[in-house]
């Protein structure tokens, strides 16, 4: 049986260019960052979309956080909606 890997472990493969660890990390806050985005979008299409831009958006800047990755990803999802 497969242990849940450390989110430490899983920003080191993702630093190393290993998607399946991104999704790994990212998939258990996708839920949170729709529910955030459809708070401030009241649209389910326009709150999918701006998860996807969050999460593109992590992926890209990953190593810049300094806080926790569900702080983080929250903060990306409302910065980036004020563009």
């Amino acid at each position: 049986m497969n242990q849940a890997a450390e989110p430490s472990d899983l920003l080191a493969r993702v630093a190393a260019g290993d998607d399946a660890a991104f999704t790994a990390l990212a998939g258990p806050q996708q839920r949170s960052i729709f529910r955030h985005c459809y708070r401030m979008l009241g649209s389910g299409a326009d709150a999918e979309d701006a998860v996807q831009d969050t999460l593109e958006r992590a992926l890209r800047r990953w190593h810049r956080q300094s806080q926790s990755w569900p702080g983080w990803s929250r903060s990306a999802t409302t910065s980036s909606r004020g563009r």
